[in-house]
């Protein structure tokens, strides 16, 4: 009630909301990364780059033995976000070549690129790839190749010149739709999920914008998002199924394909399928996918990784895609993908070749190497590396970490994790953050957090309060304060960082500072994970701040009776 249309009826993958989440992604990523809206563990923890260095170095050594490996090797990562992958990739690579006694890892031409020019001005002024010649700049998933660096000049074009592409969760900000199947005795009927977008609570805009609603309509009309995305918590999406008319889709033939197919594979009483076969069409993805390697060098390869729709079962739940904050993404239909790729959208061979491991990762991640001819060395790494079995060992034992009770032996279990994964700053943060909660020597968080520090002081404020944690629980106050004020330049919206400053400035007696910090707590709280504690600091901030008026009235009046 009383909410305003700002578009009506729209295909899912090409809906307002969608469009706009799109447009956040290039103008406010950095800020998302920052104050940790997007989860970006699953690839920025050192692990993953680890294993793209393996698959790397085994191309290099493919391409030696057959005396073809070129001068310059060019490697690309398509929208590096953070950066903290690439990074890594490169330290990995570095010290892979030097285990074997290659010089490879100095024959790279590295280019980090992003649609948002804030995320590559942060890697910049954060000096992250310092001691790395790495070119920074634009690059359009829908134009891979096609470089725009940041400091200004020329387009480089890389089409045909690309050895090595990297891109994360990338297909996943891609379009997709969302189709229905119904076997009716008069045919094959199709159905497609619309959807249309209101403005809730429109008399609520003040808080958000200073724009009207003729103004919101108006930045809508010309393609300008911004507005729509600081409206975002009162955008309303409403999602709805309607008959459509597929007879001139440019992948009917697909679509048909993989519906015949989830029906095959689950079978016609699958529970799935009572109301009709549901097709995600990851039309965009696919599309990408497909330009990606079509701009690589004749030799080259491209390594993908996404949530991923992995299995029929999987393929055939109804789904549409997820908010990170204002932004949207949708798990990538690999099934479909796969499908695609092995026949094309007619069922012809396609010229380009996609190889999966024996088994996708859990939770939904899922790699896939793309590649224009036959790569078999750098295909067997790339199985062996990627495959699901190949995070058990590390994964059982975090697994048995959190379950542990005793912080002792949980932390045996992070110690024997790191053991293979000695990169990995996100298990150092975990186990500083277990060592300290289970009453264990403070010494050994702060050994933990130090390391982790060591691998990633530019973008995880976390690391940087559990070393303040640690320093206060070794005595040493201003060295916890500090590490707490490192938090907030990371991100000052870090409502742990503002708690830490402000403890501490309360055990100091500063009382006014302490108070601004829990104000700042309070406002960038959300989630409520500091609440509680903070309005405990709030009265003992109250309670000190009069106690010292009422000695300051005190001395004032020893003085005057002087």
């Amino acid at each position: 009630d009383g909410a305003l249309l700002l578009e009506d009826w729209t295909p899912l993958g090409q809906c307002l909301d969608w469009r706009a989440g799109l447009q956040t992604w290039a103008v406010q990523a950095e800020r998302l990364f920052d104050e940790q809206r997007v989860p970006n563990l699953a690839h920025d923890n050192g692990t993953l780059s680890d294993r793209h260095a393996g698959v790397l170095l085994a191309w290099c050594e493919a391409q030696a033995a057959a005396g073809t490996l070129p001068e310059r090797v060019t490697l690309v990562e398509l929208g590096m976000g953070t950066g903290l992958h690439l990074r890594y990739l490169l330290d990995r690579f570095a010290a892979r070549c030097e285990a074997g006694g290659h010089d490879w890892a100095g024959r790279l031409d590295v280019y980090a690129t992003d649609v948002s020019r804030g995320v590559l001005t942060h890697a910049r002024d954060r000096g992250l790839f310092a001691g790395y010649d790495v070119r920074l700049g634009g690059m359009n998933a829908l134009e891979p190749g096609v470089f725009l660096p940041l400091e200004g000049g020329e387009a480089v074009d890389l089409r045909g010149a690309m050895h090595c592409v990297v891109a994360n969760y990338v297909l996943d900000l891609m379009p997709m739709d969302l189709f229905r199947r119904r076997l009716e005795t008069s045919g094959p009927v199709w159905q497609a999920v619309l959807a249309r977008t209101w403005l809730g609570a429109p008399e609520r805009m003040g808080r958000y914008t200073d724009l009207d609603i003729d103004g919101v309509r108006a930045a809508v009309a010309q393609g300008d998002f911004r507005a729509l995305t600081d409206l975002f918590p009162l955008t309303q999406v409403e999602l709805r199924t309607f008959p459509v008319d597929l007879s001139t889709h440019p992948d009917l033939a697909l679509l048909e394909r993989m519906a015949d197919r989830l029906e095959a594979e689950l079978g016609s009483d699958h529970a799935l399928l009572t109301e009709g076969t549901v097709v995600s069409h990851s039309g965009g993805a696919m599309q990408v996918a497909a330009r990606l390697g079509r701009a690589l060098d004749p030799r080259g390869f491209a390594l993908v990784r996404d949530v991923g729709l992995t299995t029929a079962e999987l393929a055939a739940v109804p789904r549409t895609y997820s908010h990170y904050g204002p932004t949207s993404a949708a798990g990538v239909n690999l099934v479909e993908l796969d499908d695609w790729f092995a026949h094309g959208s007619d069922g012809a061979t396609p010229t380009l070749k996609v190889t999966a491991p024996d088994q996708d990762g859990p939770r939904h991640q899922a790699s896939r190497l793309i590649a224009s001819s036959a790569l078999p060395e750098t295909e067997d790494a790339f199985r062996r590396l990627l495959d699901a079995s190949a995070f058990a060992e590390v994964d059982a034992r975090v697994g048995q970490a959190r379950a542990s009770e005793d912080a002792s032996e949980a932390l045996e279990h992070f110690r024997a994790a790191l053991n293979h994964e000695p990169w990995n700053w996100a298990l150092m943060l975990e186990a500083a953050r277990r060592a300290l909660a289970g009453g264990l020597d403070p010494q050994l968080a702060y050994v933990l957090a130090r390391r982790g520090l060591a691998l990633n002081a530019e973008y995880s404020p976390d690391l940087w309060t559990v070393y303040g944690d640690a320093l206060w629980a070794t005595g040493d106050k201003r060295g916890a304060r500090q590490a707490y004020a490192y938090a907030l330049d990371v991100n000052p919206t870090h409502a742990e960082g503002h708690y830490g400053v402000a403890f501490v400035d309360a055990e100091l007696g500063r009382f006014d500072s302490a108070l601004r910090h829990i104000g700042e707590a309070l406002a960038t709280d959300s989630a409520g994970g500091v609440r509680a504690k903070v309005l405990q600091l709030l009265d003992v901030c109250l309670r000190g701040q009069q106690a010292a008026r009422t000695d300051e009235r005190a001395r004032l009046a020893r003085r005057a009776s002087r």
